[in-house]
C-alpha cells in the first residue's frame, strides 16, 4: 500500500512543493507534520566548553635537535611530566628515534623510538633545551629558566647541567653521569652551562659563557673534562652559544666577537672559531672564520 500525501489533489501537492522551495530560499527550512503544520526545529547543539589544552601544546618540541649515524634526538623542554602521580609542568623530555633498525607492522616499516622524561623532573626545569647525539650516548641539557628566543645579541636559554644517557649493547636507555657547571665559575656562567651541545664518537662539547668545555668518555663509561676552549675576551662575546664537532675539528660560534674594529672587521660582527685536535689529544686554534670588508674588494 502506497503512502498518500497529506493533500488530496496533485495540484495541491505541486503548490506545496513550490511554496517549500521558495521558503527555503528566503528562510531556514522547517519540517512539516502530516497535517502540514510546522514542527518545531530541534535546538541548536550545545557548544562544549573548551577542554584541557593539548598535552603537546607549549612543549617547544624541536627546540633542541641532534642526530648521529644511529639516532635522532628531539627535545621537548616545555613538556609536562608525570612523576609519582604528580604532573610536573615544563619539566621536559626528549624523543629518540633509531635510524638503523626497523620492524614490519601492517607491511609498513616502523622505526623504534623512545620517550625519555627528565630523570629528576623539576617544575620549569626545561629538560631538552639542547641535545647531542652519538652512537651509544646522548646528552641533554636542562636548567631553571624558560628557553629564550632572544636571537643574536639577546638572551640565550639558561641551563645549568647536562645529563648523559647511555644505550648499551643489550639495549634500553640508562642514566649516565650528570655534568654540573664548572665549580670555579660564577652563577651566571654555571646557569649557561649547556646552552649548546655537540657530540662525535667519544667526545662531547658543552657550550657556556666560560667557554666550550670538551669531555671524553673511556671504555668504562667514565666521562672526563679534558679542556676548556675560550678566546680570553675581556667581555663575553657570545663564544659557546653554538658548538659543533666532527672528526678532529671543533667549531664554536662567537656572535658578538671581535671586541675591536680592525683589519676590515667590525666589533661585534660575529664569527666562528675553529679548533683542531693535536697528537696529544688537545685542541688548538686553527682559524677564525669571519666575513671581512676586505673580502668585498
Amino acid at each position: 500500500m502506497k503512502r498518500r500525501l497529506p493533500y488530496r489533489t496533485r495540484a495541491g501537492s505541486i503548490a506545496l512543493l513550490t511554496l517549500l522551495a521558495v521558503s527555503c530560499l528566503e528562510t531556514s527550512w522547517q519540517p512539516l507534520a502530516a497535517d502540514g503544520a510546522a514542527v518545531a526545529s530541534p535546538p541548536a547543539p550545545i557548544q562544549r566548553p573548551p577542554g584541557p589544552p593539548d598535552p603537546l601544546a607549549g612543549s617547544y618540541e624541536g627546540y633542541g635537535v641532534a642526530g648521529s649515524s644511529r639516532f635522532i634526538v628531539i627535545g621537548r623542554p616545555g613538556a609536562t611530566v608525570e612523576y609519582n602521580g604528580t604532573s610536573i609542568a615544563r619539566a621536559g623530555r626528549v624523543v629518540v628515534w633509531e635510524l638503523g633498525e626497523g620492524y614490519l607492522l601492517d607491511d609498513v616499516v616502523k622505526k623504534r623510538f623512545w620517550v625519555i622524561d627528565a630523570f629528576k623532573p623539576v617544575d620549569s626545569h626545561y629538560f631538552g633545551t639542547a641535545v647531542a647525539a652519538g652512537d651509544r650516548w646522548i646528552a641533554v641539557a636542562g636548567g631553571l629558566v624558560k628557553p629564550g628566543f632572544g636571537g643574536p645579541g639577546g638572551t640565550p636559554p639558561k641551563t645549568n647541567h647536562v645529563q648523559l644517557i647511555e644505550f648499551p649493547p643489550d639495549g634500553g636507555w640508562l642514566p649516565g653521569p650528570e655534568l654540573p657547571g664548572p665549580a670555579d665559575s660564577v652563577y651566571r656562567r654555571t646557569a649557561l652551562f649547556g646552552t649548546s651541545l655537540a657530540m662525535h664518537r667519544n667526545r662531547l662539547v658543552v657550550g657556556s659563557i666560560l667557554g666550550a668545555l670538551v669531555y671524553e668518555v673511556d671504555s668504562a663509561g667514565v666521562w672526563t673534562r679534558t679542556q676548556i676552549l675560550n678566546t680570553n675576551s675581556p667581555a663575553w662575546n657570545g663564544f659557546g652559544v653554538a658548538v659543533a664537532i666532527h672528526g678532529d675539528l671543533i667549531a664554536v660560534g662567537a656572535p658578538l666577537s671581535p671586541s675591536t674594529t680592525t683589519d676590515g672587521l667590525v666589533a661585534g660582527q660575529g664569527g666562528v672559531i675553529i679548533y683542531r685536535r693535536n697528537a696529544n689529544g688537545l685542541y688548538s686554534l686553527e682559524k677564525e672564520v669571519r666575513h671581512s670588508s676586505v673580502d668585498d674588494g
